[in-house]
């Protein structure tokens, strides 16, 4: 049953190909008629022609190709850029944290309540040089 449809459209195509041949045909020679007349210096009958030839193009003017642009340079395709937004900020202070927590547990960060004693720090620290 999908051979049949396919057959149908295809049928449909055709025959719009051929309607828009001949309307192409009709044009060229109304054109060429428009031509001829200008020839004649016939300029009235040259327009008539002239009109005839593109009401007859209208009625076809989808059917037809469009003629690309001459000066379009074709562009690499650029990649989309990912975004970091917020996460350039919490990286690096992330990391600053991280580090700074590892100082604290280890016990680099100069606290003196760990290995100090009121009694003999005072006392040395107070106590005149010899």
């Amino acid at each position: 049953m999908e051979a049949d449809l396919l057959a149908n459209e295809n049928k449909k195509r055709a025959r719009r190909f051929r309607e828009t041949a001949v309307a192409l045909l009709n044009a060229a020679k109304a054109y060429q008629q428009a031509a001829e007349k200008l020839d004649e210096n016939d300029e009235q009958a040259s327009n008539l022609a002239y009109k005839k030839a593109q009401i007859m193009l209208e009625e076809i003017v989808d059917e037809l190709p469009k003629p690309l642009p001459k000066h379009v340079a074709v562009r690499p395709e650029e990649k989309p850029k990912y975004e970091w937004g917020w996460v350039k900020y919490m990286v690096p202070a992330g990391i600053a944290l991280v580090i700074l927590y590892f100082l604290v547990v280890g016990g680099t960060t100069g606290d003196l309540s760990q290995g100090w004693n009121v009694q003999g720090d005072i006392r040395n620290a107070v106590r005149y040089p010899k």
